[in-house]
């Protein structure tokens, strides 16, 4: 990249490199990317009018490339300045539209979904009149996403299905249609999956599965998204074995636990697989992978996220069946922090934390009702009840039988 940075450049080469952005976008080439667009802006002023729609691309590239290095804040304020002199410049046509659609998308994918859905809103409302269909039904397909984190499935169920039958005759190219069609029906398995319709969610998985390979090869993000989906709707429908090697085979062959950019995933997949632990009655698994996965997701999303929150119900679960010494208070305690970050975050109203409020109220009163009770002496051992001339050989340990008559 040093090739890059004289301090006088030719059209062509200045025409070059904005070119060299998409590239690199596509490529997932993040930090030469946001430092190629750094030095766009020191050179643009000489070669492209301002704040039209060539130099929105150079301030959209700069806000992706800073929401994939996971610098949110820095995306914000940068998109905090640039929006208003768009909004005030008379020939900004398209930009201001791309931008928000651009923050939209790093505020969902940061887990602020009310603030992100305003954005693709706005956008949505900019892009009536001059968008094509295309750019439209992506949009919609954000404001879908976003309905879906925060727990809206009945809007989200109606969006989609209104969006399927406009792909169905929407004249797109065909690339946009091959991503629309992964998207869609891998957000409906989702969708599904949430309303607990578990055959549904698993019939539709099929299909979703194969539309994000088909679109974009196997081991693509997407497609992890929608496999994981499946999981989920198999442990629903107690196929438990099933469920764990789909999440095996994308734990071993397509995320890298030790890679920062996978903790989201990370967290579901384990969500996930304890779940199959947790049917499969293998309690210790169980409990051990939904650890791992509570703390990606604090780590990746935050305490107060609807994924983590679903990771600590699994785990509350988790704990329950298994019954040991200590696993009751720690259920208790993890729902005490399970509803307090959740009540004091973003998601407040998520169906995820009215359930952990309600599981609370459940162990709480439980917990209640037992210290309370009078304390019962202890029953005789079985055998003594059944067999009343047998008793227990105390200076043993009671484990041996003996006929004391």
């Amino acid at each position: 990249m040093g090739r890059f940075w004289r301090d006088t450049i030719g059209t062509d080469e200045f025409w070059a490199r904005f070119e060299l952005a998409d590239r690199l976008e596509d490529d997932g080439r993040y930090p030469e990317l946001l430092a190629l667009t750094d030095q766009l802006l020191v050179d643009c002023t000489a070669f492209m009018p301002p704040f039209g729609e060539h130099l929105s691309r150079v301030h959209r590239h700069r806000l992706v490339a800073l929401g994939e290095l996971g610098r949110g804040q820095e995306a914000w304020a940068h998109f905090g300045v640039v929006l208003p002199q768009f909004l005030a410049a008379p020939q900004a046509g398209d930009s201001v539209r791309v931008l928000r659609h651009a923050m939209g998308g790093i505020l969902l994918r940061l887990g602020h979904d009310g603030p992100a859905q305003e954005l693709f809103a706005l956008a949505l409302t900019d892009c009536q009149a001059t968008a094509s269909p295309a750019d439209v039904m992506d949009l919609e397909t954000l404001i879908l996403a976003s309905e879906v984190n925060a727990g809206r499935y009945a809007e989200a169920e109606r969006r989609l299905d209104a969006l399927a039958s406009r792909l169905a005759v929407a004249q797109i190219p065909e690339e946009q249609r091959a991503r629309l069609r992964a998207v869609v029906p891998w957000l409906g398995v989702v969708v599904r999956n949430g309303q607990e319709r578990f055959s549904d969610a698993e019939r539709m998985s099929v299909q979703a599965v194969a539309a994000c390979v088909a679109f974009e090869g196997p081991g693509g993000e997407m497609g992890r998204g929608a496999r994981l989906a499946r999981a989920r709707a198999l442990v629903g429908l107690g196929r438990a074995h099933e469920a764990e090697t789909e999440c095996r085979m994308v734990l071993d062959h397509e995320i890298d636990v030790d890679e920062p950019a996978f903790g989201a995933q990370l967290c579901v997949l384990r969500t996930v697989l304890g779940r199959a632990f947790t049917v499969q009655r293998r309690h210790d698994q169980a409990v051990a992978d939904l650890d791992a996965a509570v703390a990606d997701g604090c780590r990746s999303l935050g305490a107060s996220d609807p994924l983590t929150l679903d990771a600590v119900l699994a785990l509350v679960a988790a704990r329950r069946a298994r019954g040991g010494a200590d696993d009751a208070d720690e259920a208790l305690r993890l729902l005490e922090t399970a509803v307090r970050e959740g009540e004091a975050g973003p998601d407040s109203g998520h169906p995820l934390v009215r359930e952990a409020r309600e599981q609370l109220a459940e162990l709480t009163s439980r917990a209640e009702a037992e210290a309370a009770a009078p304390q019962r002496a202890p029953e005789r051992p079985w055998k003594a009840r059944v067999q009343p001339g047998l008793r227990p050989c105390w200076d043993c340990g009671g484990t041996i039988w003996h006929d004391h008559k």
